[in-house]
């Protein structure tokens, strides 16, 4: 299994035009586990898609990239 960065994006403003392929330099890591990210929070996925043969059909796959917590409900 392959872990999938998750990054804290609540403090630091990043352009995604220029500052994609270097997240792990610009955001801090996400502390808390993949579970403990709240219900209702905001966040950007970077995924990949890719195609393969299987057989006589065609098969398609997303994989997860990274994650960028972007925001977090207030807890009021």
């Amino acid at each position: 299994m392959t872990l999938v960065p998750l990054y804290d994006g609540r403090q630091k403003k990043i352009d995604p035009n220029k500052d994609l392929p270097s997240l792990h330099e610009k955001l801090p890591v996400w502390k808390k586990g993949l579970e403990d990210i709240p219900v209702e929070s905001l966040a950007a996925v970077g995924y990949t898609v890719n195609t393969f043969a299987s057989g006589n059909s065609r098969q398609l796959s997303f994989n997860i990239q990274w994650v960028v917590v972007l925001g977090i409900p207030n807890s009021d």
